[in-house]
């Protein structure tokens, strides 16, 4: 079994005792940053060089704040880069490591303390190996251009799915087929949802929808600061699997 830890499960604003999205995932693998991921996992004596991958779903500031820390805490303690691994969407991922690097590095995004930093630029459909994991990615449906992804460890092949920030798509019922945990925004909570979703986002029973539809053994509701026990209800009307909501600490085995 693989842990999935909870750094941060809010919408686009953190709340008290809990942040922006951001997981931790087996030992090395850090999903968004949130506003504060880094000085989170640091109060908790977790040391951000054992980090090898941040893997990005898209890159609203809600997902990325905490970068620029990650970068500052890899200059002052290691010198450069070398062995951190940064993936996210090809059509942003680029800029906005550039950004938070210039920012961190006196106005250079490519000062050598960057050496040896390896930006992957994700396309629709690529895959991506860790010496942990397999991952899949696929579009998602938001703002933003983004990216569900499906991530497999390799000792076990057991799955867990993220779908970031999105709206529903038919085709989620596939990539995410069988999954172990689906770990599904409902940025809506319990409200029905607009008729034009242009943001991009899923209320609880969208969520509970795409568990039913690819099979996931269980279904994990993040971002939101709506009622839990109301967005639980709802996902659970529409899928039979058992429902949880994520928050900050919480550890989920997978």
């Amino acid at each position: 079994m693989t842990n999935l830890k909870v750094l941060g499960s809010s919408d686009w604003l953190p709340v008290q005792g809990n942040d922006c999205s951001s997981y931790i995932i087996g030992e090395h693998l850090l999903v968004d940053t949130g506003w504060a991921a880094p000085t989170r996992l640091l109060l908790q004596g977790f040391d951000l060089q054992q980090l090898t991958t941040v893997l990005f779903t898209h890159m609203h500031t809600d997902h990325i704040m905490g970068l620029p820390q990650l970068l500052m805490n890899w200059r002052i303690m290691r010198g450069n880069m070398q062995g951190l691994t940064i993936a996210g969407p090809c059509e942003m991922v680029r800029a906005a490591v550039e950004a938070a690097s210039a920012y961190v590095f006196d106005g250079d995004a490519h000062a050598p303390f960057t050496e040896g930093l390896n930006l992957v630029e994700l396309q629709p459909h690529d895959t991506l190996e860790t010496d942990e994991f397999g991952i899949l990615c696929m579009p998602s449906l938001h703002a933003l251009p983004g990216r569900c992804y499906r991530i497999i460890s390799k000792k076990d092949g057991h799955a867990v799915g993220l779908t970031g920030d999105t709206a529903y798509q038919s085709e989620y019922a596939d990539f995410f087929m069988d999954v172990d945990l689906l770990v599904h925004e409902h940025s809506w909570h319990t409200k029905p949802m607009p008729e034009v979703n242009k943001a991009g986002h899923s209320n609880a029973a969208i969520a509970g929808r795409v568990a039913r539809e690819s099979h996931a053994r269980r279904l994990a509701l993040t971002h939101s600061r709506g009622d839990i026990d109301a967005s639980i209800a709802l996902a659970q009307t529409e899928c039979d699997c058992p429902v949880t909501r994520l928050w900050n600490g919480n550890v989920v085995q997978f």
